[in-house]
């Protein structure tokens, strides 16, 4: 309180103390006293990954190393929050440019395993090629020398993936992908220079690599080529074949008026309706036709016709705003059909529309305004059917009102 009995003024929290949000690498324990804790870091995926004793996610926490007590694997957390940060700032210790120096990358081999670290290097009878490598024009290809990529793969940067008979592809190990993060670090820091010629990498694969184009492949990698070749082209099928089911009920749905549109086309042939009326049953008649062959229609676009007062519907648009041409069975049907746009009905429509340029006669309508007006429409028309007869006491029978036509 102050001298003069009023609450004193609250000033702001100290920085640090007001908004505290978990770090991204944290140490957890396993076990109530701490004895057993393990590392896990928010910046590997969409949930939290264990690290293993190099500072690397993996994804089966059994995998995650195990620190005796949760200091250690605090410390661990900070060292590895300091790798993540000196990556955001492309900042590197003497330590990681000794190792990037030590990898000695020629800009060939650099290449190579970044196409194979994005999926774009095949391997057939043909030899190795990269697909798709400029980044400016489009279906650029380049031929790799036979033996650059074997000796990558020799040398336990790179893994093989048999897709089809013939053919394989190629992807990164663990130990590819952290090679080619830390001298392209160096790199970009010109903390390297690339040699002239490819680097011969010590191999810690205990076989040579067994080239497609010299006919040799290793044991059981045709059978499964062609099993996983075989999967793709059921899936394929299958995919085709549920495909040709949609489309084919579309189409009956499309070729099949609904009952809520026949309920209209009978209420617009009602003797002696209300211009008003017959304007927003015939607004809700287009929702209905065009709804009904091209399900995900929003609204549409109404142009001058040739005569007078008429008018056409010439374009679709969804709810992102993708405008299609009328579908052309919906066309014929809705140019059966009278618009009821009038000087005398402009208004009226007015209200069911997104936008209207009078000028050039154009007429955008929102097919949910309009369907949800011609209900009420209906509405009001049942009302004010007359009843006579079984109907006088209230019991629906033939010729009870408008719908008896249907």
């Amino acid at each position: 309180m102050t001298a003069a009995g009023l609450p004193a003024p609250v000033g702001p929290p100290a920085v640090g103390k007001a908004y505290r949000t978990p770090a991204p690498a944290r140490a957890v324990a396993l076990d109530l006293n701490g004895s057993r804790c393990v590392v896990e870091c928010d910046r590997h995926g969409p949930v939290s990954m264990g690290l293993n004793k190099l500072g690397d996610a993996v994804a089966d926490v059994a995998a995650a190393y195990v620190y005796d007590n949760e200091q250690d694997a605090a410390d661990a957390a900070r060292a590895h929050l300091d790798a993540h940060a000196r990556e955001d700032a492309d900042v590197m210790t003497p330590d990681d440019i000794d190792a990037a120096q030590a990898l000695n990358f020629s800009r060939d081999q650099w290449h190579a395993l970044g196409w194979m670290c994005e999926g774009k290097v095949r391997e057939t009878a043909d030899g190795f090629t990269a697909y798709d490598v400029s980044p400016d024009k489009a279906d650029v290809s380049k031929r790799i020398r036979k033996h650059l990529v074997p000796r990558l793969w020799v040398a336990g940067f790179v893994k093989v993936f048999a897709i089809a008979p013939g053919a394989r592809t190629f992807g990164l190990t663990d130990e590819g992908a952290r090679a080619l993060r830390m001298w392209s670090n160096a790199m970009r820091i010109n903390a390297v220079t690339e040699p002239g010629k490819d680097t011969r990498h010590v191999a810690v694969k205990d076989s040579r690599y067994r080239r497609l184009s010299a006919g040799e492949t290793w044991p059981g990698e045709q059978e499964k080529a062609q099993a996983v070749a075989e999967a793709e082209r059921a899936a394929n099928e299958q995919a085709a074949a549920l495909r040709a089911a949609e489309e084919k009920t579309a189409a009956e749905l499309a070729a099949t008026p609904t009952s809520d549109e026949l309920t209209v086309m009978n209420a617009l042939s009602t003797d002696g309706l209300a211009a008003t009326a017959a304007a927003v049953l015939s607004a809700a008649y287009i929702g209905y036709v065009v709804t009904r062959h091209r399900p995900g229609a929003t609204s549409i676009r109404l142009d001058e016709g040739a005569g007078q007062d008429s008018r056409r519907v010439t374009r679709t648009y969804n709810i992102n705003g993708v405008e299609k041409p009328i579908a052309p069975a919906a066309g014929a049907t809705l140019s059966a059909a009278a618009a009821n746009l009038t000087d005398a009905t402009a208004e009226t429509w007015h209200a069911l529309c997104i936008w209207v340029d009078e000028r050039y006669g154009v007429y955008q309508l929102d097919l949910a305004a309009a369907l949800k007006a011609g209900a009420a429409a209906l509405a009001l028309l049942d009302q004010a059917a007359p009843r006579t007869g079984a109907n006088a006491a209230g019991v629906d029978g033939p010729g009870s009102s408008w719908r008896s036509k249907t």
